[in-house]
C-alpha cells in the first residue's frame, strides 16, 4: 500500500475537526474528533476509512500502520490516544465515530465489555444481567468484571434492573479514576 497522496478532507469548527471519510461504495461518513489533534491525523501517512463492526451495527474509523514488510490495520480512537498494550480505548457515548477525548477513556477490555447498550440478543428479561432465576423464583442481577461474578437475588424485576445499572457505574468510576 503506497503512502496516500490525497488526504481525508478535514474541517475545523471552534474546538471540534470533522473528517470525511469515503466507503467502498462511495458514501461518505464522518467522524469527529477534537481540533488540537488535526495535525496528528495529518501526520498519518495513509488515508482514513471505515469500517463496519455488524456485532455493534456500527462504523470504526480505520487506517494501516507500515511495520517492516507488513501493513497493520490501527483505529482512529487507539492511535489518538496512545493507548497502552493491554488496555482499550472505550468510547463512553457508544459512538463509535466520536472519537473526542471527552468520549474516549483508556480502560482494560473487561471494563470496556461492561460498557454495552442493550441487552444480549438471547436475553429473555430484555436487560443484560437481569434473569430469571428458576429455583427460587426471583429475579437475579449478575454483573462480571475480571473474573468475578456479583450477583444478587430480588423479588422486584426494576429492583433488579436497579442493582445491575448501579453495579456498572461503579465498575466506570472505578475505572475512571484508575486508568483515564
Amino acid at each position: 500500500m503506497p503512502v496516500c497522496h490525497k488526504p481525508n478532507e478535514i474541517v475545523v469548527e471552534c474546538n471540534i475537526a470533522r473528517m470525511t471519510l469515503t466507503r467502498r461504495d462511495g458514501t461518505e461518513i464522518e467522524t469527529i474528533f477534537d481540533a488540537e489533534d488535526v495535525n496528528k491525523v495529518r501526520s498519518h501517512p495513509y488515508r482514513w476509512g471505515v469500517q463496519y463492526e455488524k456485532r455493534i451495527d456500527n462504523y470504526y474509523v480505520i487506517s494501516v500502520l507500515k511495520e517492516g514488510n507488513r501493513y497493520k490495520p490501527i483505529r482512529l480512537h487507539r492511535f489518538l490516544t496512545d493507548c497502552p498494550t493491554g488496555f482499550v480505548p472505550d468510547h463512553r457515548n457508544h459512538r463509535t465515530l466520536d472519537n473526542r477525548k471527552s468520549n474516549l477513556r483508556i480502560v482494560p477490555q473487561g471494563v470496556n465489555l461492561q460498557n454495552k447498550s442493550g441487552a444480549y440478543k438471547s436475553s429473555k428479561s430484555g436487560v443484560r444481567g437481569v434473569y430469571w432465576h428458576q429455583a427460587t423464583s426471583k429475579w437475579c442481577a449478575d454483573v462480571c468484571l475480571g473474573g468475578k461474578r456479583f450477583y444478587k437475588l430480588f423479588e422486584d424485576f426494576d429492583e433488579a434492573c436497579g442493582h445491575v445499572r448501579e453495579a456498572r457505574e461503579n465498575i466506570f468510576n472505578d475505572a475512571g479514576r484508575k486508568f483515564n
